[in-house]
């Protein structure tokens, strides 16, 4: 566990909406954050790798509090992976991936 001492600023303009400000510490917080990136990093591989309970369960394994929903959470926040230019194309031409219709009298 790792206890840390951060400094609030307030802010003197009164149109402001926000009224507090709390100080950021590159790489270990961030804003309205619960996580460290490295620790949210860590949850994201193991949901990707097991997903649901049985993340869960490898996460409490290790000494990791999680949720199911979570790690599910984690994974469905990731971006969609770039689809490249596609390189080949296969067709099917088995008798059975063709849709042949025949009338029987």
């Amino acid at each position: 566990m790792i206890e840390l001492c951060v400094r609030r600023f307030r802010c003197e303009n009164t149109a402001c909406t926000a009224v507090t400000f709390a100080e950021q510490i590159v790489g270990l917080t961030t804003p309205h954050s619960r996580q460290t990136p490295l620790l949210r990093g860590l949850l994201t591989r193991i949901g990707l790798a097991l997903a649901g309970r049985a993340g869960a369960r490898l996460a409490s394994a290790v000494g990791i509090t999680v949720g199911k929903d979570m790690l599910l959470r984690l994974v469905r926040a990731l971006p969609e992976p770039e689809v490249g230019e596609v390189e080949v194309l296969g067709v099917d031409t088995s008798p059975s991936a063709r849709a042949v219709t025949t009338a029987r009298c």
